[in-house]
């Protein structure tokens, strides 16, 4: 029996013809997104593990947002876009960055139910590198620039340059305000847009450069030496920790001495990196030597009082160790 395999040209009209309807139909295409994310939850376990089919629906729910973002970043303005000369290199590195931050989560929990604790290990080690491996892209094509949030795309809403906006640089905080000439408005409709991937500080050199190393690295250090070690192991945990606050300590570093006018996405990745550290609470053994206790003895601290207490419980049952689980939802990757 011969099976009719669809040919590419049918393929390219099908996905024109979607492309034309997310264009005519945003708000319907986003709420086919969340229908993504929500159905998947209401699942019975009969069908399937819960676990499972909610974050398959939630990386189906991710994905499709992606590819959402992209038409219609692609019908908007010209100017919007980077030149063609450097957005192949990009591309090609934060197409796979993108891909993965949608569906490393249900990698993992499909790894773990189908092949166990190993199997689920290497599943991660195979995403970090992968994942490290473009970050070290970006960062040798943008000469050492801030890595802004892992990389990935991530969609935002701009206006588009009039040409009637003048800078000011403050002068104790080093910030550049924008501001419009006329009347301090701009009635240029918003369109979607992506971050860049890296930013420059003004401070781009072998210190920055040794900085962002670090922290590229950081993810794959912890990963296979979580592969190799106990889950009650030490080495991990250190090893990651003294990574991420070397590269954390040579930025700040760099930061006492910038001259030049800040950067607000550098400071904000900066903070955000930092913030990050409060994760290591959630990554074994200090989970479960210090943070599963404290919050076990607030849950028995809040139980007698009515509705707070189950809440907290609920909290921590369906929440904090729900996440605590999952090497992706903590990673920082």
């Amino acid at each position: 029996m011969m099976i009719n395999k669809p040919s590419p040209l049918r393929v390219n009209q099908t996905l024109d013809k979607y492309n034309a309807w997310v264009l005519e139909n945003e708000s319907f295409a986003r709420r086919l997104e969340n229908v993504l994310y929500v159905v998947p939850m209401l699942v019975p376990a009969s069908v399937g593990n819960p676990d499972v089919v909610s974050e398959v629906g939630y990386s189906m729910g991710g994905l499709l947002k992606l590819y959402h973002d992209w038409v219609l970043y692609e019908s908007s303005a010209p100017e919007t876009k980077p030149e063609a000369s450097s957005f192949s290199i990009v591309q090609a590195a934060r197409v796979p960055l993108s891909i993965i931050s949608q569906v490393q989560v249900a990698a993992e929990i499909i790894a773990l139910k189908a092949g166990g604790t190993q199997s689920r290990w290497n599943v991660i080690v195979l995403l970090e590198l992968c994942k490290c491996i473009c970050k070290l892209v970006l960062l040798t094509h943008s000469k050492g620039k801030v890595l802004y949030k892992n990389g990935p795309y991530v969609s935002c809403e701009v206006r588009p340059a009039d040409g009637t906006t003048e800078e000011y640089t403050g002068q104790r905080s080093g910030r550049v305000f924008r501001t419009n000439k006329r009347d301090g408005t701009n009635l240029q409709p918003l369109t979607l847009s992506f971050f860049e991937p890296s930013y420059a500080s003004g401070d781009e050199g072998p210190i920055q450069t040794a900085a962002e190393v670090l922290h590229i690295i950081r993810p794959v250090i912890y990963a296979v030496l979580c592969q190799r070690q106990t889950e009650q192991s030490w080495v991990p945990f250190l090893a990651s920790f003294s990574t991420e606050v070397a590269g954390i300590l040579l930025t700040t570093m760099l930061e006492a001495k910038r001259k030049k006018p800040h950067n607000d996405k550098v400071d904000e990745e900066y903070h955000r990196r930092k913030m990050c550290l409060f994760l290591y609470l959630l990554r074994n053994p200090l989970f479960s030597t210090v943070t599963s206790p404290a919050v076990e003895g607030m849950c028995h601290s809040t139980q007698p009082i009515p509705l707070l207490g189950r809440l907290v419980r609920f909290a921590v049952d369906n929440g904090l160790d729900y996440y605590q689980r999952r090497h992706f939802y903590i990673s920082a990757s």
